[in-house]
C-alpha cells in the first residue's frame, strides 16, 4: 500500500505503573527516600529485581532526537530481560505488545500494541520476548540507559535487504509494522501525563 493509501490507528498512551505495565514487564522506581552522599549530593537507588541475560550484559546510553510518536518497528529479543532507563528527567514513551501477543503477518496484532509514558524518575524492564519499539523520546536531548547485549546492540544499527532485521541467532528480530500491517500507528501522549512526572 502507499502512503495515501494507509489506514491510522492512533493509541493513547497511559501512565506506566505496575499494574498496568505488569503483563509487559515490571515498572521499576526508587526504593524510599534519596539516600545522602558524602560529598553532599542525594542518590536514588533501584531494584532492578532479576535482571536476566544469556550473554554478558551491556549498558548503552542512548541520546535520541524528538522523533514524533508514529511506531515505526516493533521488536523482541528473548534472550534478555531489556531495561530503559530515563535521564535527566525526561520521560520516554514505551510502546510495547505481550510476548505471547497473537501475530499476524508477523508482529502483534494491532489491538495488542499499547503504549505508556514512562516518568523521568521511574524506569521499566521488559519480560523476555515482549514486543517493543525503541524507546521514543517527548523532546530533544533526551538521554536514557538501555541494558543489552553484543548480539542485539550489533545489529540495531544496520537494517538487512528487506528493510528489517531478522537475526535470531543474534537475538535481533525487527519488523516494520506499516509494511506488514497497511496501517500507520501513532500515538497520542495526553498533555496530562507529562505535567509533574518528573523530579
Amino acid at each position: 500500500m502507499s502512503t495515501t493509501e494507509e489506514a491510522r490507528l492512533v493509541i493513547t498512551a497511559r501512565l506506566a505503573t505496575q499494574e498496568e505495565f505488569e503483563p509487559f514487564g515490571t515498572v521499576l522506581e526508587p526504593r524510599g527516600e534519596p539516600l545522602a552522599h558524602v560529598y553532599g549530593d542525594s542518590m536514588d537507588v533501584y531494584d532492578l529485581g532479576l535482571h536476566e541475560c544469556d550473554a554478558d550484559t551491556e549498558l548503552i546510553v542512548s541520546r535520541y532526537r524528538y522523533r514524533g510518536t508514529r511506531v515505526q518497528y516493533l521488536e523482541r529479543h528473548r534472550q534478555i530481560t531489556q531495561c530503559f532507563i530515563p535521564l535527566g528527567g525526561k520521560p520516554l514513551l514505551a510502546v510495547v505488545a505481550r510476548p505471547d501477543a497473537p501475530l499476524e503477518n508477523g508482529v502483534p496484532t494491532l489491538d495488542e500494541i499499547h503504549a505508556f509514558v514512562i516518568p523521568g524518575d521511574k524506569a521499566v524492564r521488559l519480560n523476555r520476548g515482549t514486543w517493543h519499539e525503541v524507546p521514543i523520546p517527548l523532546e530533544d536531548d533526551t538521554c536514557s540507559i538501555v541494558t543489552s547485549h553484543h548480539g542485539v546492540t550489533t545489529g540495531w544499527g544496520h537494517l538487512d535487504e528487506t528493510g528489517e532485521i531478522d537475526k535470531g541467532q543474534t537475538d535481533e528480530e525487527k519488523r516494520d509494522v506499516t509494511e506488514r500491517t497497511g496501517v500507520v500507528v501513532e500515538v497520542d501522549v495526553p498533555a496530562s501525563l507529562l505535567e509533574g512526572g518528573t523530579r
